[in-house]
């Protein structure tokens, strides 16, 4: 992200990361399997061929408790919808800004929705219950919070109960910065202008020191006012973040120079999306030849969509994504989590010590991996933003080459200057491979590149290697590449990125094309 502020740091005022939309999902643990559902059956002494009637009892008990609620909280009872295609949180906006509610309940909404239940099965050993898709009804209640701003529950009112909370980052975003006296402004759930972007960005960062577990324990009654009576006092819920998108938003100081350039960014992200580097922005090992594996079965997708304001381009990593798009004078990169066993990270097993040594795991949908997941999502965001910060660059080519053709000094010795359009260009064509810009590269990279090259012609693979090894040195004694932490892989810089985009651009052009720029 560092690389894409600098190259349009005439125009940015700064970035900001933290979560967008994300959506929990709530199950009670004793009731997630058919064993523990038909313990609960007993415990409470309901005959199985009584428990549909029983659950019958309960589903109106709670549709007729939350109906009473809403009409005592906003004057509206549960409105139904016909179809699970109407849009809810269109509904609530609607109703939201019809009778001008600033904080509060917004109103109920039900629909009939797909859900999963049990039902009864005969069995040799006696009749057992076993998990069936079904559709049943569904509640929607909508808060505009005071601490959390616009969000949403929904409640499957058919056992076992299944609860999601959906709540937007930058809504709680809004209501932070309200408290600490920021000024802001806003639309959606975009912020174009703030005060103090370093105060916006660590109010983004404390979120992630939340309780989520308390937290969202305090939205069950709201939604569900008749849990105590219907499970009982010791049944709790287990929290997982079911979808999570987490947005990097660059804030330019004016909207005319974000359109100025975002032909070009979309242009840019969406031409070079080729299967090895997408899988390296989602961290997808893949072969020597920056091909994908053989056993690498998520599909990869590309899509470009026109929206009212902008542009947007995604990709897509079976059922994760980044994208890119503008808005006003907001260029926002998003990750989308949907699936987060894809991604592995440093973590240690569940229930094992503090003592224990981390291990590479698979990345877990639990809320105690909130902060890695985070985490995973910067990085992808990172990377995506490095490749377009691989864009044309503004800047004269006089002011880009001359610190690279002159001699300097390093560890008290000269090192000779670069000779970009001479015995130095192949290898500065090497290091611009696209393939590179994400994964880096190394010492065997750059030998496959230039074997043809007329200087390493008729050596051996120890004096090719330590002719790489020097040029390596150089370019890193100019600040041209630098080395990645803990491994023997280097990535091209942003001045370095500068200067061979500029350096091809010069030599693709014609002296006539040249001429006419120079006037």
């Amino acid at each position: 992200m560092k690389q894409l502020i600098k190259t349009f740091e005439d125009s940015i005022v700064g970035v900001a990361s933290g979560f967008d939309r994300i959506v929990f999902q709530g199950m009670i643990r004793p009731l997630m399997y058919p064993e523990g559902a038909m313990s609960f059956f007993r415990r409470r002494g309901i005959l199985f061929k009584d428990a549909k009637t029983w659950v019958l009892t309960q589903t109106a008990r709670l549709a007729s408790a939350v109906e009473e609620w809403s009409l005592r909280e906003c004057g509206e009872p549960t409105t139904y919808l016909r179809t699970s295609a109407i849009r809810k949180d269109e509904e609530a906006r609607r109703r939201q800004q019809e009778k001008g509610i600033p904080v509060g309940l917004v109103g109920t909404w039900s629909c009939v929705e797909a859900g999963s239940s049990y039902r009864l099965k005969p069995g040799e050993d006696g009749p057992k219950l076993r998990s069936y898709h079904t559709r049943c009804k569904h509640l929607y209640t909508y808060l505009d919070h005071p601490d959390y701003g616009f969000m949403n529950i929904r409640l499957q009112t058919w056992f076992p109960y299944r609860i999601q909370i959906a709540m937007n980052g930058r809504e709680w975003l809004v209501r932070q910065l309200e408290k600490a006296g920021i000024g802001f402004e806003r639309q959606g759930n975009k912020i174009f202008r703030v005060d103090d972007l370093d105060a916006m960005q660590g109010l983004l960062d404390q979120q992630l020191r939340t309780s989520w577990c308390s937290m969202l324990d305090r939205f069950v009654p709201i939604a569900f006012p008749t849990i105590s009576s219907t499970l009982g006092h010791r049944l709790l819920y287990t929290w997982t973040l079911w979808q999570s998108e987490w947005a990097s938003d660059l804030l330019f100081k004016d909207r005319r120079d974000l359109d100025r350039i975002i032909d070009g960014v979309i242009r840019h992200a969406f031409i070079g999306a080729y299967p090895g580097r997408l899988l390296r922005y989602f961290g997808r090992p893949v072969r020597k030849d920056d091909r994908p594996r053989r056993d690498m079965r998520d599909p990869l997708k590309t899509t470009v969509l026109d929206l009212d304001e902008g542009c947007r381009v995604r990709h897509w990593l079976g059922r994760n994504s980044v994208k890119l798009y503008n808005e006003g004078n907001v260029l926002r990169i998003e990750t989308t989590v949907n699936n987060p066993g894809a991604f592995r990270v440093h973590r240690r097993k569940q229930g094992a010590s503090k003592s224990t040594p981390k291990e590479l795991l698979p990345l877990r949908k639990g809320v105690a991996d909130t902060t890695l997941r985070a985490r995973v999502c910067q990085e992808i965001n990172d990377r995506f933003s490095d490749h377009i910060a691989t864009m044309r660059s503004t800047k004269p080519f006089e002011s880009i080459l001359a610190p690279f053709t002159c001699r300097k000094r390093r560890r008290r010795r000269s090192v000779r200057a670069l000779d970009p359009t001479g015995k130095d260009l192949a290898l500065l064509n090497a290091i611009s491979d696209p393939r590179f810009t994400v994964g880096g590269f190394c010492n065997k990279d750059l030998r496959q590149i230039l074997a043809e090259d007329p200087r390493h012609v008729g050596k051996t693979e120890k004096q090719r290697s330590g002719m790489i090894t020097r040029a390596l040195r150089l370019l890193r004694d100019h600040s041209a590449i630098r080395r990645l932490p803990k491994s023997r892989r280097y990535q091209v810089t942003l001045t370095g990125r500068s200067l061979v985009m500029s350096l091809q651009a010069a030599l693709a052009a014609s002296t006539e094309e040249l001429t006419r720029i120079a006037a």
